[in-house]
């Protein structure tokens, strides 16, 4: 299932519902016991989905710079770091599988990550080839990998924004 450009929450709406939801936080007292677990629900959605986008923009962008500064005799550390990082993450997966309510597609997007960060820590820490392009080629195809957890992320982003638009405009 594709998301249209138009379906996609921008920069400027996601902090413009970010600074409504905090500017707003006096006026919860005049929403209903519902409407104000709906709308701290959706607020704790986000904020997991923030921490697992960061997790993987340092698993991967992180993985990369540490193999080439630190060396083949520091692998070991970078590798147990991504463990470390990977685990947390599946915590951070679990929690927002949970506040979602379902578990449909948690080990789809568990596993194919897990995949992805493989991929790509086997090319930059051990079969590294001094091609550029095959690196990029190699990080391309495990970010593949990484499409479930994105479309996953984007389904709570969009129940995010219709539960703040739903529960703001009464």
């Amino acid at each position: 299932m594709s998301v249209s450009s138009e379906d996609q929450l921008s920069i400027k709406e996601g902090f413009s519902l970010i600074n409504d939801y905090v500017d707003r936080q006096n006026n919860l007292r005049y929403k209903t016991l519902r409407q104000k677990n709906e709308l701290k629900h959706s607020f704790n959605l986000i904020l997991l989905v923030g921490y697992s986008y960061a997790i993987i923009l340092f698993l991967v962008v992180g993985g990369i710079i540490l193999f080439r500064m630190l060396g083949k005799s520091y692998n070991g550390y970078v590798f147990m770091l991504a463990f470390l990082l990977i685990v947390v993450y599946l915590y951070i997966t679990e929690k927002k599988f949970i506040l979602l309510g379902t578990d449909n597609h948690k080990f789809r997007d568990n596993f194919t990550l897990m995949i992805g960060v493989f991929i790509v820590y086997v090319l930059q820490g051990y079969v590294h080839i001094g091609t550029g392009t095959f690196n990029v080629l190699g990080v391309f195809f495990a970010i593949l990998f990484f499409l479930p957890t994105f479309h996953t992320n984007q389904l709570i982003i969009d129940y995010f924004r219709k539960a703040n638009v739903k529960n703001n405009s009464k």
